[in-house]
């Protein structure tokens, strides 16, 4: 058994001072929305409205089953954190509340203040590797429903805290050296169960002792990420369960392991299990051999222990999150279904009869749901609206409104959205949003900014949140929220193994996308919508990837802006042993090939002399080295680049004031080569003077 960490337990007498930390109040003033009505004197929307967003959960999907809120015991009250960032101090306000399930509902402040929580992960065997997201902070309820545990980071660590539900106070209960990453209520309420990772702090350690003969480069690095090398993963987490009134810590035994790691009991080759009440189970069966991800089954198991698989075509493929209805007699569940899988649905089965059939079906984002009275309780986006929570009556196929974290946006001028639907040159399904100009003219043709790869619940800044949609709709561009197809390689490998060699293979996948792109321009300039020679496209990540190939391979954008780079013979240097194999599994050449062909496909360096398309870089510090290579090289054949590095930030970008920045500079950039405006933001009159020299240059 493992030695319990020093300093991780308080006695009662502490919890009955609870009581807010110093100043919170005052730094998040105006966290809670006011009342808001429909005013006819709309404003237009602005980049700092949406950088000033209230959150509620992670606003990026994130590969985690944290939720966002938690219904109270008694079914009456919910609880959320609410989150929202602010580009003056470069911080955010994290407020912790509670709010009655009706609508119309005031929420109470239960807790105040902390900092912002960054999500970290394993990633090629590299443990703790760091990242801009944010930590799902999930409100947890004691049995009575008088108190709420959640995790909490004052300074450098995470520890579980205890609020008061009416409001009265709050106080952290564990003084862990190290963070907690998880916790819950005991199942009589007495105690916290709570989960830390000391394997991670000792192997810190001991690359620190390391430090002294010098570090061995081998599959524990990612130069680009850091000069150290990274602690080797999996960390496995350690359990300990506190007892709240006399304040003594022990680990978890087994028992309670199990309840806390699999609170829905453990069925072989299961996921997402949902229990009845009475005793019967239904979960979800992940693809087996061959089978894709998506091919996920429904499964049931009454008393008997025999099993029964729902057959039907929309039990077999997308389904997830089941859940019993009251009586026991009938499992519900989601699916993803319809056009390029764009919209979700819910289903529901009667194992005792086979009977299926669909209760409810949206174009909207879905983040979280939980079963409430019959109904649904979840948070749900649209288009057009940012992230509220609804109660969704599934018999009537209605959703209420039961409170809005930003209802400023009633008064704020958004450009008027549609769905598109189309197929590219590979018979691949693909869609996109379009959103309109605010005051569009018809018959008028417009400028076109591109913002990708997903386009699913509301229009905020597209993957990454760095390219502002509506606000460039407020400025008079036509922007095109556009959805990469699904990998070509799924269409053409025998297993998901052999998907990604499939993509690389004649840059198969990367001409899909440019396939569906095309087509979605095409559509918008055979309405007479845009202007084919002023059309910006933006990226992070995969959409970076579609950028770059366009431009060399598909010239037929005015401008663009990325926010990662580049594919370069370098660039397999610059992301570590372990990533570097990663690639030449897929296709790469490896680093000592010549592999001339490819690099010229891909790569802007060996592309330099021709690429003049201007292209603005506004990359994190943990990547911008692979650009190097191909700034170099464009700046040396007078392409017109610029590059502009982000401080502490990682391949999604955290902080308020960088994003902030980034909208800004892109609106910017666009004007600048799209409109030939010369911009005035904050940063212009240092900035605009490089951007001249850059057109001479191209000249």
């Amino acid at each position: 058994m493992a030695a319990v960490p020093a300093g991780l337990g308080i006695g009662m007498a502490a919890l009955l001072g609870l009581a807010f930390p110093a100043n919170a109040s005052e730094r998040c003033a105006g966290i809670l929305p006011g009342p808001s009505a429909p005013d006819k004197l709309q404003r237009p929307l602005e980049p700092i409205d949406l950088v000033r967003l209230r959150d509620i959960g992670a606003s990026y999907t994130v590969p985690s089953s944290a939720k966002a809120f938690s219904i109270s015991p008694d079914g009456k009250r919910v609880a959320f954190q609410i989150r929202q960032a602010d580009p003056g101090s470069n911080g955010y306000c994290l407020t912790m509340v509670v709010v009655d399930l009706r609508h119309g509902s005031l929420p109470k402040i239960v807790d105040s203040g902390g900092d912002y929580i960054r999500w970290s992960f394993e990633f090629r065997g590299k443990a703790g590797f760091p990242s801009g997201l944010p930590v799902t902070v999930t409100p947890h309820w004691s049995p009575d429903g008088r108190w709420i545990a959640f995790l909490k980071k004052v300074g450098s660590t995470t520890q579980a805290w205890l609020a008061r539900t009416d409001g009265s106070g709050s106080s952290a209960i564990t003084k862990a050296s190290t963070d907690v990453v998880d916790l819950g209520f005991a199942a009589d309420g007495r105690g916290i169960i709570f989960a830390t990772r000391p394997g991670l702090v000792a192997a810190s350690a001991k690359i620190d002792q390391e430090a002294w003969y010098g570090f061995q480069f081998d599959d524990r690095y990612s130069p680009m990420t850091r000069s150290r090398p990274f602690a080797v993963g999996p960390m496995d987490e350690e359990l300990f369960v506190l007892d709240i009134a006399s304040g003594v810590v022990r680990q978890a035994d087994a028992a309670e392991s199990r309840a806390f790691l699999q609170p829905s009991g453990s069925i072989p080759d299961a996921v997402e299990v949902a229990l009845s009440t009475n005793g019967k189970a239904a979960w979800v069966i992940p693809p087996q051999g061959d089978d894709f991800f998506w091919n996920r089954r429904l499964a049931f198991q009454d008393g008997s222990g025999e099993t029964q698989v729902c057959r039907a075509t929309p039990c077999s493929s997308w389904v997830s999150k089941p859940w019993w209805t009251t009586d026991g007699r009938h499992v519900r569940f989601f699916r993803r279904e319809g056009w390029a899988e764009s919209v979700t649905a819910i289903y529901e089965w009667t194992p005792a009869t086979g009977r299926l059939r669909r209760l409810y079906r949206t174009e909207d984002l879905l983040v979280q749901c939980e079963p409430w009275k019959g109904r649904l309780i979840c948070l749900q986006e649209s288009s057009i609206n940012p992230r509220r929570l609804v109660a969704i009556d599934l018999d009537r196929g209605e959703a209420t409104e039961l409170f809005d974290p930003n209802p400023e946006f009633l008064n704020i001028r958004l450009g008027a959205t549609e769905r598109l639907r189309f197929k590219n040159d590979f018979g691949i399904e693909s869609y996109a949003d379009l959103v309109f100009p605010v005051g569009y003219e018809p018959g008028k043709k417009y400028p076109l900014v591109i913002v990708q790869y997903e386009t699913r619940g509301f229009l905020r800044g597209g993957t990454g949140d760095e390219y502002p949609i509506q606000a460039f709709a407020n400025r008079g561009y036509m922007v095109l929220s556009f959805a990469r197809p699904r990998d070509i390689g799924y269409f053409r490998a025998k297993d998901e193994a052999g998907v990604s060699k499939a993509d690389t293979e004649d840059f198969a996948d990367r001409k899909s996308v440019q396939s569906s792109l095309r087509e979605a321009i095409q559509i918008l300039a055979d309405r007479g919508l845009i202007d084919r020679d002023k059309i910006g496209i933006t990226g992070l990540s995969d959409g970076a990837s579609t950028v770059l190939f366009g431009l060399i391979n598909d010239p037929m954008f005015a401008a663009a802006a990325i926010s990662n780079c580049c594919f370069d013979p370098t660039s397999m240097l610059l992301v570590g042993p372990t990533a570097t194999r990663h690639f030449v599994e897929e296709g790469y050449p490896a680093p000592t090939a010549t592999a001339d062909d490819f690099w010229k496909r891909i790569s802007l360096a060996r592309n330099a002399e021709a690429v003049r398309t201007p292209i603005l870089m506004q990359l994190s510090d943990d990547e911008y080295l692979t650009a190097l290579e191909s700034y170099t090289a464009l700046r040396q054949a007078n392409g017109p680049v610029e590059l502009y590095v982000y401080p502490d930030e990682h391949h999604i970008k955290w902080q308020p004031a960088h994003r902030l920045s980034i909208y800004e500079r892109s609106i910017a950039w666009f004007d600048y080569w799209l409109k030939d405006i010369r911009p005035s933001y904050s940063r212009a009159a240092t900035e605009v003077p490089g951007w001249d020299r850059l057109r001479e240059a191209r000249r």
